[in-house]
């Protein structure tokens, strides 16, 4: 799961994004937390977000483990967030969903 929020307005292409994080070697040659940093600096220079994070379902089914965090230019400490009332449960629930910006 990907996930990118506080986007700044700059228009963007989806059909580009993965392209654009997958653009050099580097990523494809790396393993492991060094892959999910890699994308997640990626996402966020790509989508123009403040921040970008990846994560997994939580072995409880009931939350994400975030992998990788990458926020105001810089990576973050990875957390756990609750499923309950975001659009991530939609998600899981198999449901389309759109957030919009604010």
């Amino acid at each position: 799961m990907a996930l990118a929020r506080c986007r700044k307005g700059r228009p963007g292409n989806s059909g580009s994004l993965m392209q654009s994080a997958w653009s050099t070697d580097e990523s494809l040659s790396q393993r492991g937390a060094a892959f999910f940093d890699t994308l997640t600096a990626r996402l966020a220079s790509v989508l123009g977000a403040d921040v970008a994070f990846v994560g997994q379902l939580g072995l409880d089914g009931t939350s994400i483990d975030i992998v990788s965090v990458f926020g105001d230019g810089k990576r973050a400490k990875p957390f756990s967030y609750c499923l309950a009332g975001t659009p991530c449960a939609q998600v899981i629930a198999n449901e389309c969903t759109h957030t919009a910006r604010t």
